[in-house]
């Protein structure tokens, strides 16, 4: 009795199928990268909202007074973070470690919950409260000094665009602050109204060129977008929402 022979895959019949499954998932892979974005975007943009209602809730608690924790006139502050732990905060750095101050009353004790994080950061901390708030309005002018003098805390009475200025900006950790934009995903940052949006590029406000300045204490000596807006509280960091 004949048996029949049974024939195999060729070498190149296997190589032109590893091609088109290469070919394939090359096809696939940008649209699932894109599709992981999409989501872990909707996931920060929900922790800015909560975020910028918490920081709301505390200016109607602080009659009308934005979140600003450091003396403006020392080196350095003692601000009470939970129990008996406290911090030794720089002026500008607030814009870091707001978190901190506001975790007993605010976050359950929790200094660092997981709504601070862009989901996949790998870091700790990813919204920056805008450094706008810590000085007057006439500090965000575009001139080369920038007086001590104009370090204060700020009020809901000189807003003029809740919608449009930032309160919290999601940054990321080790991308080197600049004017141009990180990459070519809208920026997302949270507002005073309070919400939050994705902004892209043609509608983000130029900030102020040089920051915070250069005085000892400042932080920033570059200008970034939702951090150091021209005219502070007055001005806008979103052209249309």
């Amino acid at each position: 009795m004949k048996h029949a022979r049974r024939r195999g895959f060729s070498l190149v019949e296997l190589l032109v199928c590893v091609l088109i499954v290469g070919l394939l998932a090359a096809l696939a892979l940008p649209s699932l990268s894109r599709a992981r974005d999409r989501a872990r975007d909707a996931v920060s943009l929900s922790n800015l909202r909560s975020h910028a209602t918490i920081l709301a809730m505390y200016t109607s608690e602080w009659e009308g007074a934005f979140p600003c924790f450091a003396d403006p006139a020392a080196k350095r502050t003692l601000v009470h973070v939970k129990d008996d732990d406290y911090l030794e905060l720089r002026y500008w750095l607030t814009w870091h470690y707001w978190q901190f101050v506001l975790a007993e009353d605010y976050y359950e004790s929790r200094v660092l919950p997981g709504s601070m994080m862009r989901p996949g950061a790998g870091y700790n901390m990813s919204y920056a409260y805008s450094c706008s708030f810590l000085a007057a309005p006439e500090y965000w002018r575009d001139r080369a000094e920038r007086p001590r003098r104009l370090w204060r805390g700020t009020r809901e009475s000189e807003l003029l665009f809740p919608s449009q200025k930032a309160v919290l900006v999601e940054f990321e950790p080790g991308t080197p602050y600049r004017l141009e934009r990180f990459d070519r995903r809208p920026l997302l940052m949270s507002f005073v109204d309070p919400s939050a949006a994705g902004v892209g590029e043609a509608d983000l406000m130029t900030p102020v060129l040089d920051g915070e300045g250069t005085e000892l204490g400042t932080f920033h000596h570059i200008g970034v977008y939702g951090m150091h807006t021209v005219d502070g509280l007055r001005g806008r960091d979103a052209k249309q929402r």
